[in-house]
């Protein structure tokens, strides 16, 4: 699955937690998930790169969990579980710093834009 995750220049997230990748061109779709288990709780609600190389994609579910797909290993490396669903629904994700808390090197220059 890594071949194929590096091959997609387009990711979306499917509404029963589907994460998909499509190479334009070569005209292909993949799914990355396990496909014996979907539902609709895990429902992708948020997509975003999880670092600045876009080595890896980050997916906030319906359920509150944010889960690492690596493009590198072509597979889901990390789940975590970040907030109540019942609070309410992702609206937005963003990294603060790889590995830890605080602002990006260079992300304070395009904040309020």
């Amino acid at each position: 699955m890594a071949d194929s995750s590096r091959l997609c220049s387009v990711f979306l997230g499917s509404e029963t937690g589907i994460l998909k990748g499509v190479s334009l061109s070569r005209k292909q779709a993949f799914n990355f998930c396990n496909t014996q288990h979907l539902s609709r709780d895990e429902e992708v609600r948020v997509l975003v790169w999880g670092d600045r190389a876009e080595t890896d994609l980050l997916l906030g579910a319906r359920d509150g969990s944010v889960k690492t797909f690596s493009l590198e290993k072509g597979s889901f490396t990390e789940t975590r579980s970040c907030g109540d669903p019942q609070e309410g629904g992702f609206t937005g994700l963003e990294v603060l710093e790889e590995g830890g808390a605080g602002d990006l090197p260079g992300d304070r220059d395009h904040q309020g834009e």
